[in-house]
C-alpha cells in the first residue's frame, strides 16, 4: 500500500503528518542560514500541522495533540512577525517601484523600505534566537514523535474515505458559517440608515466612495480574518484527503485555495492601509510631503475594495466544490 492508496483513516493521516513534520524540520536549517522564503515555508508548514490536528481530532487521541497544537500556535506567531514584514516590505517595493515618478514626493522610498526593513531584520533575529532556546527544542521533539507514532483512535481503523469526506464536510461548514457573518457585515454596511445625510440618497452610485461597503471596516475585516482562516483550514483538508477521495478533494483544495488567496490579498491590503497612514503622519510632522503615503493609502483600500467586490463570485466556486456525502 502507498500514501496514494490509503486503506484506513491512521494510513491517511499519518502520512499526511509525517509529510508535514518533515517539511517543517527540514526549514530550520534554512531559516537559520537565512535562505529565501524559509520562514514562509516553515510557516505554511506549522499551519497545515496546527489545521491537520484540529481537522482530524476524532481519530487523534487530544491529551496528546492540544498541547502540541498549542505550541504551534506560539511558534506560528513567530514565524508570522517576520514573515508579515517580509511580505509588506516586498508589496511596498513593487508599488512605489511601479508609480511614476512625478507621483513619489519627497524620500518614501528611502523611509518605507527603511522602516519595514528594519522590522523584518529584528522580526527574523527574534526567530533564530528563539531556535535556541529549550522551548522551541521541545516543540521538534515532539514533533519527531508524533510523526514517528502519532497517537491514533480507534475512530482511526475506520475507512479513509470515510474520515477523509467527515473532514472536508467539517471544514466545509465551518467556512459557511463563516461566511454567513462577512454577508451579514457587508450587508449592514451597505444599508443607508445615517439619519439626516441625504447624500447618501442623492450621490452618484458612480462614484468610487459609492462604490460598496468599506472594505477597511474593523468588523469586516475582522469577519473576513475569520473566514479566510476557515478557507486555509478547507483547503489543507482538500490537500490531505486527496488520496482517499482523488479529484473531488483536489478541487475543493484549489477553490479554497483561490478563496484564501483573495482574502489574504485583503487581510494584507487593510494591514498595509493602516501602515501607510502612520507612516504619512509621522512624515507630515517631520515636515515631508505626504502626498504619496496618500496615494499608498488610497491604492490599499481600492485592493480591499476590490476583493470585497470579488468575494461572491469566488465564493460560487468554493461552495460548488463542496465534498459531497456520497
Amino acid at each position: 500500500m502507498t500514501q496514494a492508496d490509503p486503506r484506513t483513516g491512521a494510513d491517511l493521516v499519518g502520512a499526511y503528518l509525517r509529510a508535514v513534520v518533515d517539511d517543517l524540520l527540514a526549514a530550520d536549517p534554512l531559516i537559520r542560514a537565512d535562505e529565501p522564503d524559509a520562514v514562509h515555508k516553515a510557516r505554511v508548514a506549522t499551519r497545515r500541522l496546527r489545521s491537520a490536528l484540529r481537522t482530524f481530532r476524532g481519530v487523534l487521541d487530544r491529551t496528546a495533540t492540544d498541547p502540541l497544537r498549542a505550541e504551534l500556535r506560539w511558534w506560528g506567531g513567530v514565524l508570522g512577525g517576520a514573515r508579515d514584514r517580509e511580505v509588506q516590505r516586498d508589496r511596498v517595493r513593487a508599488v512605489l517601484d511601479g508609480l511614476a515618478p512625478e507621483l513619489v514626493v519627497g524620500p518614501v522610498h528611502a523611509r518605507v523600505t527603511a522602516e519595514l526593513d528594519a522590522g523584518y531584520h529584528l522580526a527574523r533575529a527574534a526567530v533564530v534566537q528563539l531556535m535556541d532556546h529549550a522551548r522551541y527544542g521541545e516543540l521538534v521533539d515532539g514533533l519527531r514523535a508524533l510523526a514517528d507514532a502519532p497517537p491514533f483512535t480507534e475512530r482511526a481503523e475506520r475507512s479513509a474515505a470515510t474520515i477523509a469526506r467527515r473532514a472536508c464536510r467539517s471544514t466545509w461548514r465551518r467556512a459557511r458559517r463563516a461566511h454567513r457573518v462577512v454577508d451579514e457585515r457587508v450587508a449592514a454596511l451597505e444599508e443607508p440608515w445615517l439619519e439626516g445625510d441625504e447624500d447618501l440618497w442623492t450621490a452618484d452610485p458612480a462614484e468610487p466612495e459609492n462604490a460598496g461597503p468599506d472594505a477597511t471596516d474593523p468588523d469586516l475585516a475582522t469577519a473576513i480574518h475569520e473566514l479566510r482562516k476557515a478557507a486555509k483550514a478547507a483547503r489543507y483538508a482538500g490537500e490531505a484527503c486527496a488520496p482517499a477521495l482523488g479529484d473531488a478533494a483536489s478541487a475543493y483544495a484549489s477553490a479554497f485555495e483561490a478563496l484564501q488567496d483573495l482574502l489574504g490579498a485583503h487581510h494584507d491590503a487593510v494591514v498595509l492601509h493602516g501602515v501607510f497612514r502612520d507612516m504619512g503622519m509621522r512624515a507630515h510632522l517631520d515636515g515631508e510631503n505626504g502626498f504619496t503615503y496618500g496615494l499608498l493609502v488610497g491604492l490599499e483600500r481600492a485592493r480591499a475594495q476590490g476583493a470585497v467586490r470579488d468575494l461572491p463570485d469566488v465564493w460560487r466556486v468554493a461552495r460548488r466544490e463542496r465534498v459531497r456525502r456520497h
